[in-house]
């Protein structure tokens, strides 16, 4: 069993190519990591000699996370399997990742992502299972919402500083074997059903509303 994971809604692009019992993992560290994902993704497979015909199984990471990000991954595996519009990939949340990648000890934390300068995507988790769906929080009310937990992810920092949130916070780097925990444990959905996870509207669709003084059907936010 063969199978290809990308996760590109995070500051850095993940690619994690599971050949068998193996697996072979690569980190894309740009601000235009998008636009070397193709390239990558071609390496990683050539190194490995294998082909996109040989993968049985394909995850994508959906959000919560970058717009722009989720998008060109989305849109990239979207390309990449043109003419197997029916097959089901593994749809994956950002921060399924980064708690199974987190060694910690401690069993109740959340994962902040960045939605706004002054609004969090929160995830919640107690030993290792997912308790709060994510959901959007302004920093305003993070203490509240968040007392007695510890931090964990990239941008919960962020956070923290901002708002001068007590909870203690700890470094989780993401490793291939969370990656591939958070894609075993995901639920499969057809490509052609695959969508972003957008908890806000994007700037872009705001701005449109405003000029054309109507609202746009979520459907249509990417």
């Amino acid at each position: 069993m063969n199978s290809l994971v990308l996760s590109t809604s995070m500051r850095k692009a993940y690619i994690l190519l599971i050949k068998g019992k193996l697996c072979d993992f690569t980190i894309i560290d740009s601000k235009n990591s998008g636009s070397k994902l193709a390239y990558e993704v071609d390496t990683l497979l050539k190194k490995n000699s294998i082909s996109v015909s040989d993968i049985d199984t394909f995850g994508i990471d959906t959000g919560p996370g970058s717009f722009t990000g989720i998008r060109i991954g989305i849109s990239f595996l979207s390309g990449l399997l043109a003419t197997k519009k029916n097959l089901e990939v593994k749809n994956i949340i950002s921060t399924d990742i980064i708690n199974e990648s987190n060694t910690s000890p401690i069993s109740n934390f959340a994962v902040l992502r960045r939605a706004r300068e002054d609004t969090a995507y929160v995830c919640i988790y107690k030993d290792k299972t997912l308790v709060d769906q994510p959901h959007m929080i302004k920093g305003s009310e993070l203490a509240y919402v968040l007392k007695g937990l510890e931090l964990t992810g990239e941008e919960s920092r962020y956070f923290i500083d901002k708002f001068s949130l007590g909870n203690t916070f700890f470094e989780t780097e993401v490793t291939p074997q969370g990656m591939m925990k958070a894609f075993m444990n995901s639920k499969p959905v057809k490509l052609n059903d695959l969508k972003p996870l957008y908890l806000q509207k994007p700037l872009a669709v705001e701005i449109w509303e405003e000029k054309n003084k109507i609202l746009m059907n979520k459907e249509f936010w990417n």
